[in-house]
């Protein structure tokens, strides 16, 4: 079972995720956050393995929080959504210690499979994206 905790400033994107993620069979939404900065607390006191997080993000941005994150937490998966390729964005989540990247508008099922493949340490940073 992969426990998820998903950060987007956005409660119709977070609600949106939980809702594609929660009926799959062992992945197991544990926690919401709307910002970095509670998305830090559930990562003290929340037992999750992956965290879902939106890079562009106001206030503490996502590539900060994710930074935080990868430091409280250095076993737990850090995978970013985006709703851009911009290299730059992939260099600075790479830097922060992300495993995973993915655009908002994916598929379902391809989350899904990032998700588990990101689990496993297989890395889901397309490479055109760093070109």
């Amino acid at each position: 079972m992969i426990r998820i905790l998903i950060v987007d400033d956005q409660n119709i994107v977070r609600q949106g995720l939980k809702a594609l993620l929660e009926p799959k069979p062992d992945l197991k939404v544990v926690g919401t956050a709307d910002k970095g900065k509670s998305a830090l607390e559930q990562v003290k006191y929340l037992q999750h393995d992956l965290v879902l997080i939106d890079i562009e993000m106001p206030g503490m941005n996502g590539i900060t929080a994710t930074r935080k994150i990868c430091q409280l937490s250095p076993t737990t998966k850090v995978f970013v959504l985006t709703s851009h390729e911009e290299a730059k964005c992939v260099a600075k989540a790479l830097q922060a210690g992300v495993k995973g990247y993915l655009l908002k508008h994916t598929l379902a099922d391809d989350l899904e499979k990032a998700i588990w493949s990101t689990y496993h340490g297989y890395s889901q940073i397309v490479s055109k994206l760093l070109e």
